[in-house]
């Protein structure tokens, strides 16, 4: 249930890996179906009562302990309150818990917009009475509400809105049937690399129809973006020497051209960030020069991503991801995570911010958290509760 409650809190649609069904009996020694740590305690009991705001049931109304905040099926239990909203959650040892309450009142599996949820204040040591918890209607989470992530994953280009998991594929027509390097226009449009290697860009309309393709010199290597208003296009060129980032109209003439960089994202006023193998840069408005911003260390970056208000970027330093102010200050290490993290991605109102934590060279999942604040990320997931899996890279406008 952890990451349903999250995800209410956040507006999102996520992963219910961590939120399963009603687990089986706890057995000795097991907190909350299956957490180590009891020491062979008799089980023992929480209780108390849901209650909901006028106009709403109490029926179905799901009751759930986590054991160390773990609401993994072996590592919680789940109940089914009474009609008045009584419940008792048995067969728990004397650890704490987190006691969370949920209504899934739309039927989809999930707890997200015009669902019920709450949680008590604290945590729950059994045996314990009167945990009751009020329920709230979650009004974050409305479909649209987040705007969209583009993603690749095996050789094909996917979009969800990320507050209720709907997902659909673009149906391209890349002759190569290769798409990667997807970026959103404010247009509606993706734009991809299309093939292997140096290859075509490809821009699909809204309706997943190809609308442009450009072969520019040299081809596509890697990473596409759009500019504010997607008059433009800046990209990774395989032009040699130098592997620049060029930036060429929608009729594929060229505009300027930064050698020996890479990962362009765009700032709102019409500057684009890049980075190169000794820092991060941004250009001047005319696209004429770059300009330092970091203060020093930031050696290798990659994958940067401007924020939607140009007021910080984020990118991958030493396989963890960073934000920093756009004049250098602050930089600060967003995630902790064991696993290689990269692809940062900000919510369209700068909110939100995300990133790819990869488990192997093939892919990772797509995981989410409030930017400022000590949460820790937790995984989107699908209108299906599924964990949001890509090879490739992401991007959310």
């Amino acid at each position: 249930m952890q990451t349903r409650m999250v995800g209410a809190a956040l507006g999102l649609a996520l992963a219910l890996a961590a939120c399963g069904g009603s687990p089986g009996p706890v057995e000795g020694g097991d907190p909350g179906g299956g957490g180590g740590g009891g020491g062979g305690e008799t089980p023992t009991a929480i209780s108390g009562r849901v209650t909901v705001s006028a106009g709403q049931s109490a029926g179905g109304v799901q009751v759930k302990a986590c054991y160390a905040q773990d609401c993994s099926d072996s590592r919680s239990r789940q109940v089914s309150a009474d009609g008045a909203g009584n419940y008792t959650i048995g067969g728990l040892q004397k650890v704490r818990y987190r006691v969370v309450a949920f209504k899934d009142q739309n039927g989809d599996g999930k707890t997200g917009y015009g669902d019920l949820s709450g949680e008590f204040a604290g945590p729950v040591v059994p045996p314990a009475q009167d945990v009751n918890i009020a329920l709230t209607v979650v009004t974050t989470g409305q479909p649209g509400s987040l705007g969209t992530i583009v993603y690749d994953s095996g050789n094909k280009i996917y979009r969800i809105d990320p507050a209720d998991g709907r997902r659909v594929s673009v149906a391209g027509t890349c002759p190569a049937t290769v798409d990667s390097y997807p970026d959103l226009a404010s247009t509606g449009e993706i734009g991809v690399r299309c093939g292997f290697g140096a290859s075509d860009i490809v821009v699909y309309n809204p309706d997943g129809t190809t609308g442009l393709t450009l072969r520019p010199p040299g081809g596509i290597r890697g990473h596409l973006a759009f500019s504010p208003g997607a008059e433009r296009i800046a990209y990774e060129s395989g032009e040699s020497p130098g592997y620049p980032v060029k930036v060429i109209d929608r009729a594929g003439r060229e505009l300027a051209s930064f050698p020996n960089t890479f990962s362009p994202s765009w700032l709102p006023d019409g500057r684009l960030g890049l980075l190169s193998g000794n820092g991060v840069f941004v250009s001047d408005g005319a696209l004429k020069t770059l300009s330092k911003i970091d203060r020093g260390g930031v050696v290798n970056p990659s994958d940067l991503a401007v924020s939607p208000d140009g007021s910080r970027v984020a990118f991958a330093l030493n396989s963890h991801v960073w934000t920093m102010n756009i004049d250098g200050g602050a930089l600060t290490q967003a995630s902790v995570s064991g696993g290689r993290e990269d692809n940062p991605a900000w919510s369209p109102d700068g909110r939100l911010l995300a990133l790819v934590v990869r488990e192997s060279s093939l892919g990772g999942y797509i995981q989410v958290k409030t930017f400022g604040t000590d949460e820790g990320f937790v995984p989107l997931g699908d209108a299906d509760g599924k964990a949001v899996y890509l090879t490739g890279t992401m991007n959310w406008r």
